[in-house]
């Protein structure tokens, strides 16, 4: 089974968007890439000294989440990751320096 990864753009304004982000054979390497691209959104819009919910606010006015589907019969969203607890997990750590790397 292989596991392929959107970002997926909603707008009140425009249409959806999809944009594809990879496919993979492990489930792990899937879900890395959901959070790499939930950090790179973040990135966009920190500053430093600005606050969890100041970086949580930008990233909900982006509306993009990438999600896990699987390439079977049963193309679902994979649930293991949740692309919103791990934004909101992520804002804390970027804006409180509690996590070494990005």
């Amino acid at each position: 089974m292989t596991f392929i990864v959107q970002g997926i753009a909603r707008s009140h304004d425009a249409p959806q968007e999809v944009e594809h982000l990879g496919r993979f054979e492990k489930l792990e390497d899937a879900v890395a890439a959901a959070e790499s691209w939930v950090d790179m959104l973040l990135m966009r819009d920190f500053e430093p000294g600005m606050t969890p919910a100041a970086l949580w606010e930008c990233f909900k006015k982006a509306q993009e989440l990438p999600y896990i589907f699987r390439d079977d019969a049963d193309t679902f969203n994979v649930y293991v990751f949740d692309p919103v607890k791990y934004a909101k997990k992520r804002c804390d750590e970027m804006c409180t320096g509690t996590r070494d790397g990005i």
